[in-house]
């Protein structure tokens, strides 16, 4: 993996690049100290760009975000230090409120994911709405054994529709009001059947709020792509700042 065909390429952008630097007025850094100065800065944007590509592996979990936020928070603190050279300071200013902006977005998307899974958990608990479902259906399927009433037909149809389309609040839902139609005719199917529907409006529930925080999630992972975009917008200037040697 090359990462020094431009001193402040992401990894991402420098690997295999067979681009040249893009020509600028912007001129390089010449005060005294602003070697070492470049050298501090270099090192450890470098560094930090390096990580966020170890940490590239396309989850999208809350322990995901929260590491990428610690990777931006350290590279914040890292450069929260007096620079000798003027333009270099400024620079390093810059990377710092970029740094932080992507550790807002990504704690945010954390924060998030986080309510998510706990919602997810809490659903597939043992003792939980998925588990009791499933023992209701099965206690379903024993009543309507050899058994061809309406009843028993109306609610094993509704009950497949589970496992035939994607399980959503909407999905959900529309089984529950179909077997809130059923007219039943034994009082053992009616009660499972009403323990089911129970069952369904907890998950309904639950699904509700998942959706709700994935769209929310999403919204902040777009936030999250654009601070990491603005932040890696200031590799040009690091480039032409404090070229390599």
């Amino acid at each position: 993996m090359r990462i020094t065909c431009l001193a402040f390429a992401s990894v991402i952008a420098c690997a295999g690049s067979s681009q040249h630097p893009v020509q600028s007025s912007t001129p390089a850094a010449t005060t005294a100290g602003a070697g070492d100065d470049c050298r501090v800065l270099r090192d450890r944007v470098t560094t930090a760009f390096v990580r966020l590509q170890a940490l590239d592996s396309g989850e999208v979990t809350a322990a995901h975000y929260q590491a990428l936020g610690d990777v931006m928070d350290k590279l914040a603190r890292d450069l929260d230090q007096r620079f000798a050279d003027g333009s270099v300071a400024a620079l390093a200013s810059d990377y710092r409120e970029a740094a932080q902006a992507v550790v807002g977005a990504s704690r945010d998307t954390a924060a998030l994911l986080d309510k998510a899974e706990v919602t997810v958990a809490q659903l597939q608990k043992p003792d939980g709405p998925t588990a009791r479902l499933v023992e209701q259906v099965q206690r379903i399927a024993q009543d309507c054994k050899d058994r061809t009433a309406a009843d028993c037909t109306q609610v094993v149809d509704a009950m497949r529709r589970l496992d035939a389309t994607t399980t959503t609040s909407a999905n959900v839902q529309s089984v529950i009001a179909a077997l809130g139609g059923v007219t039943f005719t034994t009082a053992s199917l009616k009660d499972h059947t009403a323990a089911a529907a129970a069952s369904l409006s907890a998950i309904r529930d639950a699904l509700v709020t998942g959706e709700q925080l994935d769209r929310d999630a999403h919204d902040k992972i777009t936030a999250y792509t654009r601070a990491v975009g603005l932040l890696r917008g200031l590799n040009q200037r690091g480039d032409q700042l404090c070229p390599a040697s």
